[in-house]
């Protein structure tokens, strides 16, 4: 499902929250990066662009490292890193919520029969 940037009255941060599952998160943030034109995702520094795929919870919390690691280190002040670390900032503390709900076996895969 690809969802339309929030209007006036619904944020990027509402609609992080509106994520029930880290499947459903990881779909939100795929929409966000969706509504950043080429221009402004080229226009970051090359190691503050995101991944080619967001496929996994996990792949949005390693993106955050970077993200503010570059931000921690640089001097630049970049309001399009700040942006994106902001979002990805938020979506980081939401996906740990929401896998800290998940079932302990769920989280692990499929369980294996011996």
């Amino acid at each position: 499902m690809t969802r339309s940037p929030p209007s006036e009255s619904f944020t990027w941060p509402d609609v992080l929250a509106a994520a029930v599952t880290p499947e459903e998160l990881v779909g939100v943030v795929r929409d966000y990066l969706a509504s950043w034109t080429p221009h402004e995702i080229n226009a970051l520094p090359a190691d503050c662009r995101p991944p080619a795929k967001i496929s996994f919870p996990e792949d949005i919390v390693l993106y955050t490292f970077a993200l503010v690691d570059s931000q921690m280190h640089s001097r630049t002040d970049d309001a399009g890193v700040y942006r994106m670390a902001n979002f990805f900032s938020e979506a980081t503390r939401r996906v740990t919520h929401l896998m800290g709900q998940v079932e302990p076996h769920a989280a692990n895969g499929p369980e294996l029969r011996t």
